[in-house]
């Protein structure tokens, strides 16, 4: 809702819906909501039912890792199952 009232300000300043000091606020809770959502991203989309079986998925984004350290890059199986991010609790090294 605060991405419309971002979009439409103007029209709501006009109309007296919305002050000039709430106007100038709306950037600053754009993004604080964005940081409060993000961690509940996945379960959101799991929620909507669209998630994909992994073998829909490209075999990089499975183990991006484990699939550059690979030989065979037709070998979609080297690249073991998706990553997640949040059972490691940190980015993996750069190689």
């Amino acid at each position: 809702m605060i991405d419309l009232v971002r979009e439409k300000k103007a029209w709501f300043l006009t109309r007296g819906v919305i002050s000039v000091e709430a106007a100038r606020a709306l950037d600053e809770e754009h993004n604080a909501a964005v940081v409060d959502f993000v961690p509940h991203m996945n379960t959101v989309v799991e929620g909507m039912g669209i998630v994909t079986p992994v073998q829909m998925r490209g075999p990089i984004t499975r183990d991006y890792v484990a699939f550059n350290n690979q030989g065979d890059f037709e070998n979609i199986d080297a690249s073991r199952e998706l990553f997640d991010f949040t059972k490691t609790g940190a980015p993996r090294p750069r190689l």
